[in-house]
């Protein structure tokens, strides 16, 4: 019974490893997420500050402006890709780690599995053993009952026989001393 707690276990961590490893994502992803709303903002708030000083003073800026616009898109998306890349291979750890976690409990459910299985084997042949001991147990009494009725039987003939002789030679006797006394009379 054990053995079937243990399989239940090791289920139920498989099943809370899936769920931590699929919290860790969407947490992941989350922030990703929310790191590249933030440098969306931040990049709009830096082209919103850009157009207003532009529209201030557009003769003056104009080539400036261009060149941090390009600028900053450019470090947008080096920081979009980098966080990328940062994710990717997070969740490549992960996968890894829940693998390896995974094949371990994989390995010790299938080891617990075929304990149970030798065990349950040797009870049962423990038991087929107890039947089988059990069976020549029995066999064995009724061969002796058989035995002493058999004794008893051919003892109560040999008794019978013996009477019904001695009752017959009694009778004979009797029989003949009758006659005697009817011959007398």
């Amino acid at each position: 019974m054990s053995s079937v707690n243990e399989a239940s276990l090791h289920s139920q961590q498989l099943r809370q490893l899936d769920q931590r490893r699929q919290a860790e994502y969407d947490s992941l992803k989350t922030n990703a997420k929310s790191r590249h709303e933030s440098q969306s903002k931040i990049h709009k708030d830096h082209v919103s500050n850009l157009q207003r000083a532009n529209t201030e003073d557009k003769l003056k800026s104009q080539k400036g402006y261009e060149t941090t616009l390009t600028k900053t898109n450019k470090d947008t998306y080096q920081n979009i890709k980098d966080m990328k890349s940062r994710q990717n291979t997070k969740i490549k750890e992960l996968r890894s780690e829940f693998s390896k976690e995974r094949k371990g409990l994989i390995e010790n459910f299938n080891r617990e599995l075929k304990n149970m299985n030798e065990t349950w084997s040797k009870i049962v042949q423990e038991k087929d053993n107890d039947i089988i001991d059990v069976e020549k147990r029995y066999k064995s009494k009724i061969d002796e009952i058989r035995k002493l009725n058999t004794e008893r039987i051919d003892q109560l003939n040999a008794d019978f026989t013996e009477t019904l002789n001695t009752t017959k030679e009694k009778h004979g006797e009797a029989m003949e001393h009758a006659q005697k006394k009817i011959a007398f009379v």
